[in-house]
Parts: C-alpha cells; sequence; structure tokens
C-alpha cells in the first residue's frame, strides 16, 4: 500500500530535521567547516545565475535579479537569501540599523557575535575598527571562541556590541544566558537581539518536551525548546535590559524594503529587532 502525498512529505520533512540537527550538533565540526567552505564557493558561483539589479545587498553590496528562495521545515522563504554572502531578510535590516541608526561601525569597538552568520562575519572581520570576537558552542572557521552562551569566559563590562540572532529559542536556560549578555555588556553599550516572536501572549515552551518531532511539530523545528510570545520583552527586563522591539524594517521607505528584500511574509517578526540598553544607575 502506497503512502499519500501528505505523508511522503511529513517524513521527508522529520528526515531533513534529524539530519539538520546531527549536523548543527557542537560535536560536529566537520559539518561546520563544510558548510562554511560550501557557502564560501556558493558565493563566488551563484551570483552569476541570479545576475541583475533589481536587487541589493546591503550586508555584501551584490547585485541580483532576485534574491534565492529557502526551504526548510517544509515551508519555503520567497526572495530571501543573498546569492553572494546567503544573509536573510533579518541580517539585511540588522545591517541597515547598525549602518544608518547608530555610529559603531565608524569607530573603535568591541563586538561579540554568538552563532555568527556568513554575511556579518565577512563584513565585521574586515572592519579594522572593529575588534571582532564570535562564539558558539560549535567549532567552525567563523568561530574565535568556542563558548556556552550561558556561561561566557568574558569579565564583566567587556563589550559594546553584541549581535544574537536566532539563538535563545534553541538554549534550553535562555534566562541564564540573557544574564549572560547583560552582564559582559558595557554600561553604554548595546545589544541587538533577534528572535522569532509568535502571536500569543506566553511563551510556550516545556523542558520535559525532548523528541525532535514534537518540537518540530510544536515550535517549527527539531533543535527548537521554545516559541516567543509577547511575554519576549518582559524576560529582556528580567534580565536587567531596557528594551524596545523594533520592526526597523516598517520604518523604511517601500522601495528600499523591495530593494534589499526585507519583507518575510513567512515568519514576519523574526526580523524585529530587540534594542537592548543597559538602564541608567
Amino acid at each position: 500500500e502506497f503512502m499519500n502525498q501528505g505523508t511522503r512529505s511529513a517524513l521527508r520533512m522529520k528526515l531533513a530535521e534529524r539530519i539538520r540537527s546531527r549536523l548543527l550538533a557542537p560535536e560536529g565540526a566537520w559539518a561546520a567547516c563544510l558548510r562554511y567552505w560550501l557557502r564560501r564557493a556558493g558565493g563566488l558561483v551563484l551570483p552569476w545565475f541570479f545576475r541583475g539589479d533589481r536587487c541589493e545587498c546591503p550586508c555584501c553590496g551584490g547585485h541580483f535579479r532576485r534574491f534565492m528562495t529557502f526551504r526548510t521545515s517544509g515551508w519555503r522563504m520567497e526572495n530571501a537569501r543573498c546569492p553572494r554572502c546567503g544573509s536573510f531578510q533579518r541580517q539585511r535590516v540588522l545591517w541597515l540599523y547598525l549602518q544608518r541608526e547608530t555610529d559603531l561601525l565608524s569607530r573603535p569597538i568591541r563586538v561579540l557575535q554568538i552563532a555568527p552568520d556568513l554575511a556579518f562575519f565577512l563584513r565585521l572581520s574586515a572592519l579594522g575598527n572593529v575588534d571582532y570576537v564570535t562564539g558558539d558552542l560549535q567549532r567552525s572557521p567563523m568561530i574565535s571562541r568556542q563558548m556556552d552562551i550561558t556561561q561566557l569566559p568574558f569579565g564583566a563590562d567587556r563589550f559594546d556590541l553584541i549581535l544574537c540572532s536566532h539563538v535563545l529559542e534553541h538554549v534550553p536556560d535562555d534566562r541564564r544566558a540573557l544574564g549572560e549578555l547583560k552582564r559582559v555588556l558595557r554600561p553604554d553599550g548595546l545589544a541587538l537581539l533577534q528572535h522569532p516572536i509568535n502571536d500569543i501572549d506566553q511563551t510556550d515552551e516545556d523542558p520535559a518536551v525532548v523528541d525532535p518531532d514534537e518540537r518540530l511539530r510544536r515550535w517549527g523545528q527539531a533543535d527548537h525548546v521554545r516559541t516567543y510570545g509577547h511575554d519576549y520583552l518582559q524576560r529582556l527586563a528580567d534580565a536587567g535590559f531596557q528594551a524596545e522591539l523594533l520592526a526597523y524594517h516598517d520604518q523604511l521607505p517601500e522601495a528600499t524594503v523591495q530593494r534589499y528584500g526585507l519583507r518575510d511574509q513567512s515568519t514576519p517578526r523574526s526580523q524585529d529587532i530587540a534594542v537592548c540598553r543597559t538602564p541608567p544607575a
């Protein structure tokens, strides 16, 4: 008896998520290195197939006829990924915010990025005024120090800028992680966090849920441990941050949104920026 199309699709999705979770395991350094070099190679080849001038990536300066479609976990994002540097909408929005709304890229600063993406890694590594530290559980060519976000190996008040995007939904003790980010941020520093937020009052989490299939069903990805709700800002406040949630792409002209491919219809709040500061004494 043959499986129907829906069942086959669900099985393929589960298999892909299990493979992805395995490749992202902390001990899977070889997989991280492979992904890195494949992405670097793709950045040399893919722009040729997308050549044009309808779209532009603010992270790498590339010009294309469109951005690439990205597929994962049974859903797809159209006009999402830069063919050259691999940036998604959230990275492009964040780079524009840094570039246009702060002076951080024009003066000497210390930056900590947790689980860096290729687009930011390439740009920030090339800036002579930036003391750039990258960290993750997993070793890779983009990681300068292997570390646990819930126990950062730095003294207090170390960094002027902290970048953390789509990380905390993977971390069982996210409150401790937020406390560590607050601890290592300078009193006049800035932490920019991005995490998917659903239209629910309370964050949905349950530490008893460890089955990858149930995590995939409940939280959209086999290695997620929660979905944030409207109480996300309260969690940041509980950690000691003074925070505002900024949908920066909504403040930009529509022509800019279209040019840089900033609108994400599939997960519309995943590119919102939590702008976090230390409250004045």
